[in-house]
């Protein structure tokens, strides 16, 4: 036999359970390390450019080749990451803030 379950409603929403102030230092906190991915990113690829390859060997230029283009790829990676979750983070915390505005019976949890 089949049972069936009867879904009651929730009274409260998603949006209850989240902290606005950890969203936002947690923005922040992503934020920071984004800005720390860029200034690595930036570094490494003018190191990169102002030292070239001293090799005669082809297979040597392409291996380094390669080694540098995924090093440099990492750190991009690493940046946009970061920087979508600092976005993402700080954006939904707007979202909250007016979802608590439009709807102000729903309490807080701010603890």
């Amino acid at each position: 036999m089949i049972e069936s379950t009867s879904k009651t409603p929730q009274t409260t929403s998603q949006t209850d359970t989240i902290n606005l102030f950890r969203c936002i230092t947690n923005g922040l906190m992503y934020g920071g390390v984004a800005l720390v991915f860029y200034k690595l990113t930036h570094i490494i690829a003018e190191k990169f450019a102002n030292k070239p390859i001293q090799s005669e060997n082809f297979t040597v230029i392409q291996i380094s080749t390669a080694v540098r283009t995924l090093v440099v790829g990492l750190f991009t990676m690493g940046t946009v990451l970061f920087s979508f979750l600092s976005v993402g983070v700080i954006l939904l915390a707007i979202y909250v803030s007016i979802q608590r505005l439009i709807k102000p019976n729903v309490p807080s949890s701010n603890g």
